[in-house]
């Protein structure tokens, strides 16, 4: 199924997606398999023969690292005088479709500004009432130190999110690479439990490795949920085995090791349930370009 309409010519955006492509390193063949659509399509869209169908238009957008609105006008947003109203029915059926896609738009710009100054504020504050409680109660400051830096952690990773930057999962999950481990190695020394670093840093190191593969998945493939969730649901189940072996290893306890097996099948079905869906989805698809 292809759009009925679009504001710029097919051929525009024919040219304008092949030149993305293009400017991203990307195969026609490599843009297909992301999509979930045959490589023969891409190329019709290319060479402006037919128009990518609606649900379609922002993983597309994504991949290509561009807007909806600038992929719709088949140019960059600089050289668009005004905002085509023709794009409004079809963005908006788009974004009913693509439930995971971050919108970047300046509505959304000044809404997450105004979250931004919020979260702040209330974080502020948080950490304000923690050291006055601890310090009145105690003389010193003891349980509110840890607390401040979980803190500043948790606002370090929605930073990404709240103050309007592109790409904020990757830039949220490259601060938790890089600080997760020294605030582990902080709650250990405030703490003064040595275990926590030793554990925790095998912890991280496991559940960094998993997500970034989580995040690789769903970037590469951007345009198939399904086989993303399925990749989510397989990299899950090789999650929990491992943190559970390293638990096991530290503390020498193994007391949920019929719990673990069932969630490891559970994850095992989940992923295959997933990918089938997503051939009978891609078959359906192919079946009907």
């Amino acid at each position: 199924m292809e759009p009925t309409a679009a504001p710029g010519s097919g051929r525009q955006m024919g040219n304008f997606i092949l030149e993305m492509r293009k400017a991203r390193g990307l195969t026609q063949k490599e843009l297909a398999k992301a999509l979930g659509v045959t490589d023969k399509a891409v190329s019709k869209w290319e060479r402006g023969a037919s128009c990518p169908d609606i649900s379609l238009l922002l993983p597309l957008a994504g991949l290509l690292d561009v807007s909806a609105e600038e992929l719709l006008n088949g140019r960059r947003a600089c050289d668009v005088p005004e905002e085509s109203p023709a794009a409004q029915p079809l963005l908006a059926k788009s974004r009913s479709r693509t439930f995971w896609f971050l919108e970047d738009s300046p509505e959304s710009h000044q809404m997450k500004l105004g979250l931004f100054l919020g979260v702040s504020a209330l974080f502020l504050l948080s950490l304000m009432t923690c050291l006055i409680c601890d310090y009145f109660s105690s003389q010193s400051f003891t349980w509110s130190l840890p607390v401040l830096a979980s803190l500043v952690l948790a606002w370090t990773l929605l930073l990404p999110f709240l103050a309007a930057w592109k790409r904020p999962l990757l830039k949220a999950l490259s601060l938790l690479s890089v600080f997760l481990i020294p605030y582990l190695a902080l709650l250990s020394l405030l703490l003064k439990a040595p275990l926590l670093l030793r554990l925790g840093f095998y912890i991280a190191v496991i559940s960094l490795a998993g997500l970034w593969c989580i995040y690789g998945a769903f970037s590469r493939y951007y345009g198939r949920k399904y086989r993303a969730f399925g990749m989510f649901f397989l990299i899950a189940a090789f999650l929990s085995f491992g943190i559970s072996l390293t638990v096991t290893h530290f503390t020498g306890e193994n007391k949920n090791g019929q719990s673990l097996v069932l969630k490891i099948i559970l994850s095992l079905a989940l992923s295959a349930l997933c990918f089938l869906l997503d051939y009978y989805k891609i078959q359906a698809r192919n079946h009907m370009a």
